[in-house]
């Protein structure tokens, strides 16, 4: 009784981080710093000289932390997005380093164990998400009162906004949600769609800038 409540800038809900301003800046500086620093402690823990044992232990430990409800957050800078890649650019360059395998590139050591940027990966998760809530897989309340059916027989799932642009899900991701539209024009289960988004190319899913 008669204590003071303490005001706090930013809290914690469902383990993400967020600021009164609902930015997510620091949830993006702190998960790409404890991704580091699982990195770090494989790297110290491990001396193996296979690989495929490195990425094994970076798929289960390390990349979880950095996809874990990627939908909610998205960087508004680049300096942030390169904080989300900077960790497996840090570990695969480790990996090669320590196996003593050439490389002449971050894209390079990706493309030599076919491994997805963590950008490539993140965009994948937010189209399927959207296509679950689309397809009413997923329950998003009162989506009609953000988006809407373009009606365009060739595309079905081409959508428009509906009123004022917010800054949400919906509307965040409908310009490449529409891109990718054209080049699925049919209706897809959610395995379906996650096979064939899954084979588009990264410069369709995401322009170069």
């Amino acid at each position: 009784m008669g204590s003071p409540i303490t005001p706090h800038r930013s809290f914690k809900d469902l383990d993400i981080l967020v600021d009164d301003q609902l930015q997510f800046d620091k949830h993006i500086n702190l998960i790409a710093y404890s991704a580091k620093l699982k990195s770090r402690q494989i790297l110290k823990t491990f001396q193996w000289k296979n690989p495929c044992l490195y990425f094994r232990l970076y798929d289960t430990y390390i990349r979880p932390v950095l996809e874990y409800c990627c939908e909610l957050f998205d960087p508004s800078n680049a300096t942030l997005a390169n904080k989300l890649e900077s960790p497996l650019r840090f570990f695969t360059r480790k990996v090669f380093q320590r196996c003593n395998m050439a490389f002449n590139s971050y894209t390079d050591r990706l493309s030599q164990f076919s491994m997805l940027t963590t950008l490539h990966r993140r965009t994948l998760l937010v189209l399927r998400t959207y296509h679950k809530i689309v397809i009413n897989s997923y329950h998003f309340p009162s989506v009609s009162s953000y988006i809407l059916p373009s009606h365009s027989n060739r595309a079905p799932y081409l959508f428009k906004i509906n009123g004022q642009y917010f800054d949400c899900f919906l509307h965040r991701n409908l310009s490449m949600w529409n891109r990718v539209c054209k080049a699925i024009n049919f209706k897809l289960s959610p395995v379906a769609f996650a096979k064939r988004v899954g084979a588009i190319p990264c410069d369709i899913l995401i322009p170069p800038t």
